[in-house]
């Protein structure tokens, strides 16, 4: 007689195929929480360097953009594009300008160099070990819940 443990073929496959079905359920979700933390950081980043309206930034060029009213920060939103994907970014006009850099007309016409705000709200988030504890945490209670442990 053998010596060991026997293992359930069919509990196991099942297990696995509930697991990724559970993996795919919180793997969105996981995107949502990673994608709201970015949101945060980046608003945080984009309220740095506080001015008044029709006045020049005090943001040097490379550092997050300027905040004067908020409205960029406000206009931060989270979408979820299913397929753990979600997307995060301004919704306001001159949001991307303001992150790439470009060529403007109003009250200050001429190249505004970027000043990003978004990118670097990423990086940080990503550097940190947010993104991961946060994908970490939600796929093991994917596993947790498929094998009852």
């Amino acid at each position: 007689m053998a010596s060991g443990f026997v293992v359930d073929d069919a509990a196991w496959r099942a297990a696995v195929d509930k697991w990724m079905v559970l993996a795919r359920a919180v793997g969105q979700r996981g995107s949502n929480e990673a994608a709201n933390a970015v949101k945060d950081e980046t608003a945080r980043l984009a309220s740095i360097f506080i001015h008044p309206r029709h006045t020049k930034t005090p943001s040097p060029p490379g550092a997050p953009v300027g905040r004067i009213s908020g409205d960029l920060v406000h206009s931060l939103l989270v979408t979820p594009r299913g397929g753990m994907i979600t997307d995060v970014g301004p919704t306001i006009r001159y949001g991307r300008i303001q992150e790439l850099g470009g060529y403007s007309g109003g009250w200050w016409p001429g190249r505004l160099p970027a000043r990003p705000y978004l990118l670097p709200g990423t990086a940080m988030k990503i550097a940190d070990g947010t993104i991961t504890r946060i994908y970490a945490r939600n796929w093991m209670e994917a596993q947790a819940m498929a094998t009852g442990g």
